[in-house]
Formats: C-alpha cells, structure tokens, sequence
C-alpha cells in the first residue's frame, strides 16, 4: 500500500498487477486496500488542473513534470538519504 501514496502525486496514477496477478496483492484483494486506493484515487483526481500545468510546464521547458526530492534534505532534518532513491524516516 506504501507505493500507493506517492503514485498519487505522478503523472499517471495507476496499479500494476505484477507477473503472477493470482498470487500478488491487488487493490481489490481486501477492503482495506481499496479503501486505501480510493482515498488516494481522490488525492489524484484533487490535483488535476496543478498537474495539468506542471505537464505543460514540462512540454515547454523539457523539466521533468515531477521535481526532484533531493531539496528535502535541508527541509525534513528527521529523514536521511540512504542511497540516491531511497529515504528513511522514523516510523
């Protein structure tokens, strides 16, 4: 469900439902996921027109649509880069 929340916040919200669906979690497999999936389906759908310009923003300057999360870093001083792509925080 953890993928769920940043995927609300690209381009493209979507699920996937992995090489072997049967045996993967899906949204659907239980109440609480597609509860989880549904309120963030509204987050999605909540920030369309920002989204709208961030992508035409994108068209016209070739910035990615998505910022970077590397400014952060001075901004959430609890969190610590691990690697790149990959950060951790407190539970």
């Amino acid at each position: 469900m953890r993928w769920i929340e940043p995927g609300a916040f690209t381009t493209v919200f979507r699920t996937h439902e992995g090489n072997i669906p049967e045996v993967n979690h899906q949204i659907y497999s239980d109440k609480e996921t597609l509860t989880h999936f549904a309120r963030f389906a509204k987050v999605y759908a909540a920030w369309k027109p920002y989204r709208i310009e961030l992508v035409k923003e994108a068209s016209e300057t070739g910035l990615p649509s998505s910022g970077t999360r590397s400014y952060t870093i001075r901004t959430i001083p609890r969190c610590s880069p691990w690697s790149t792509s990959l950060w951790l925080a407190p539970s």
